[in-house]
């Protein structure tokens, strides 16, 4: 999943918290992304996220516990990612 960041923005201005069954990104003070529950668990640390300049974006992988198709997360009360 893609998410868009301003600018400039740097990996030590964020805060990515990918967790069994949630994920949280944050720009200092500032939720971006929080996903409170996902559709199914994932492997922790096989999941990675990296920042693609030319967008700017954060790119987040998510590694799943179980292989299946997921439906659209659910973020903040949006329709989905």
């Amino acid at each position: 999943m893609s998410v868009p960041l301003p600018k400039g923005t740097r990996a030590k201005d964020l805060s990515v918290s990918i967790k069994t069954s949630s994920l949280r990104v944050g720009l200092g003070a500032a939720a971006l992304m929080d996903v409170v529950k996902l559709n199914g668990p994932v492997n922790v640390d096989d999941s990675t996220w990296t920042i693609d300049s030319s967008g700017p974006s954060l790119v987040i992988t998510l590694e799943k516990q179980r292989p299946g198709i997921w439906r659209l997360l659910d973020v903040d009360g949006d329709d989905g990612v």
